[in-house]
């Protein structure tokens, strides 16, 4: 009998111990892991000539070395790696002779796409371009898109041309308010636009209300019409 006491005793103590470790265990997993940030930091990727910024990819190249500390020697794999999109991609392997080292790569992808024709180009599209209201960007996202194309021209556009320029892609009755407010820098463009974009979705949720209102009102009164027979009284309260 007691050899069978003694035995429960250190069943319990281990199924004890057991329970005391997995609860250590548990609490454990709970804690938070210190991490290095820059581990989740991911190699900037180009990936569309047309939409992306080539200057503003390759300043992020840099960060992304100066962070992660990289070596000179293997600066330059990496970018070669980064370029995803298969026309950049061909294109620097057609300059390939040309390139030994991370310094020579930034200076040929520059030539390659952000050459003087290229810059023209933007030049072009950030004073002809035009916001499209239903194109699925609001009027500040659309002043920001063109903003950033005119921090990498040289030499550069100043704060009032710039605001000049993109003044011109929204309609005329945002271009009299712009031109009205003597807007001149993009924070005083962008907090206008804010603005607007503000009153116009205020105005927008105020119509909607209004139409369902109305729907309900005209249900209601068609309700009340069927319950009275579609009497004189009914027609009346339609205008009939």
């Amino acid at each position: 009998m007691l050899v069978i006491m003694s035995t429960c005793i250190d069943v319990a103590n281990v199924e004890l111990s057991h329970v005391n470790n997995t609860a250590v265990v548990n609490a454990t997993s709970k804690m938070p892991i210190n991490r290095d940030p820059l581990s989740e930091l991911s190699l900037p990727s180009f990936v569309d000539c047309n939409k992306q910024s080539v200057v503003a990819f390759m300043r992020d190249l840099d960060m992304y070395f100066e962070l992660k500390k990289v070596p000179e020697n293997l600066k330059l794999p990496l970018a070669l790696r980064a370029i995803k999109e298969h026309f950049a991609q061909n294109s620097v392997s057609s300059e390939y002779h040309k390139i030994d080292s991370y310094h020579s790569f930034k200076s040929q992808f520059s030539k390659l796409f952000w050459n003087e024709p290229e810059q023209a180009r933007a030049r072009c599209d950030i004073w002809q371009g035009r916001y499209d209201r239903n194109g699925g960007e609001s009027m500040t996202e659309h002043y920001v898109l063109y903003a950033s194309l005119t921090a990498n021209l040289q030499p550069p556009l100043t704060e009032y041309d710039l605001v000049t320029a993109l003044t011109s892609h929204f309609s005329m009755e945002i271009q009299r308010a712009m031109l009205a407010s003597n807007l001149r820098s993009s924070q005083e463009a962008l907090a206008f636009l804010a603005r607007m974009q503000s009153l116009e979705y205020s105005q927008e949720v105020y119509k909607k209300s209004k139409q369902e209102q109305n729907s309900i009102d005209f249900e209601r009164i068609q309700s009340k019409g069927r319950d009275q027979g579609g009497g004189s009284g009914y027609r009346e309260m339609l205008g009939m």
